[in-house]
């Protein structure tokens, strides 16, 4: 199906609401609605955060929580695809571990450290993911980001993980 022939933000979010478009239609509508701030749009572009395709639930979490910073109202279900759902992709658990991070910055919240800490624990998770957990963890803890270690890199994480720091947290009614 080849993308329909729509201008305005309020065409793009009408037709994302009734018309009948595949995936890859769809994609490049959520973007545009990111990338012009048509807050209007939000629940419609919150409902691809349920979606069969591991890209646009991908998009929706970029929308909603790093392009317009406006997530909160579904930090259930982020949390949820973070944390409690098996059948989550693996990119689509890093970007929601990001969106959470992202929501409780420097908060020190232990509820969310004891959760990001169990996928940094897991060695049987992606590398990526325990990578994005870490990162996650670090910015929970308020820690500037010029200190985190480099994305851009593999991850060594005996050598690059600040396991006192971890251990620390763990003393804090964190996770066993």
């Amino acid at each position: 199906m080849t993308q329909p022939d729509i201008h305005s933000d309020a065409d793009v979010l009408n037709t994302l609401m009734h018309t009948s478009i595949d995936d890859l239609a769809a994609q490049p509508l959520i973007r545009q609605l990111a990338r012009s701030g048509y807050f209007e749009a939000k629940a419609e572009i919150a409902r691809f955060l349920d979606s069969h395709e591991p890209w646009l639930q991908e998009d929706a979490i970029n929308c909603l929580f790093y392009t317009w910073g406006d997530g909160r109202e579904y930090e259930d279900k982020v949390t949820r695809m973070a944390f409690d759902d098996p059948t989550t992709d693996e990119d689509v658990r890093r970007s929601a571990i990001g969106a959470i991070s992202a929501l409780h910055e420097n908060t020190k919240d232990d509820r969310i450290l004891n959760r990001l800490i169990a996928v940094l624990r897991n060695e049987s998770n992606d590398e990526f993911l325990r990578s994005a957990a870490y990162g996650a963890i670090l910015y929970v803890l308020g820690v500037p980001a010029r200190l985190h270690p480099s994305a851009a890199k593999d991850m060594d994480f005996e050598r690059d993980v600040d396991w006192e720091l971890i251990r620390g947290l763990r003393g804090r009614d964190a996770i066993d």
